[in-house]
């Protein structure tokens, strides 16, 4: 998988946005066509995309300052709501015992074989991880967020 990125094309955005930056927009839109001719296979639908693409990025706001991702009350809620989940997440410890699960098992003395131990958790993860795509669908993320991070709450003050 690392050595397959280096096969894919670049962004056409990506692209488009580099050769304005360099101000060299031709070449950037030159770099675009190619990476879209590639994704797409016909040089039609590709000059298509490319022009929506352009109409598109016309169409946007300036960038705005890091500042406003403090300053903005519905950004900033967002960023405590992200970083809360990934810290929770850090918290349960589930990094590292996928990471380092063998090794901690061993230093547990279990009286199965560590090997054995972490296989059955992955087995589980992905029967859970494949069980919850499922139930996204039916429930929805917000419910399911808001359940998942009140009981990993409890669980952890207990």
């Amino acid at each position: 998988m690392c050595l397959g990125i280096f096969c894919f094309p670049v962004s056409p955005r990506f692209a488009l946005i580099k050769g304005i930056r360099q101000g060299n927009p031709e070449k950037g839109a030159k770099r675009a066509l190619d990476a879209l001719i590639k994704l797409r296979g016909s040089k039609k639908a590709a000059e298509a995309e490319l022009l929506e693409l352009k109409q598109s990025m016309e169409n946007e706001e300036e960038e705005a300052p890091w500042s406003t991702l403090f300053r903005d009350p519905s950004i900033f809620k967002r960023i405590l709501i992200a970083s809360g989940l990934q810290w929770m997440q850090q918290f349960t410890g589930i990094n590292a015992l996928l990471s380092y699960g063998p090794s901690m098992l061993k230093e547990a003395h279990l009286q199965m074989d560590a090997e054995v131990a972490q296989f059955i958790i992955n087995c589980f993860n992905l029967v859970g991880t494949a069980m919850m795509m499922a139930v996204i669908d039916k429930f929805g993320r917000r419910p399911l967020m808001l359940m998942g991070s009140s009981m990993m709450f409890v669980f952890m003050v207990a």
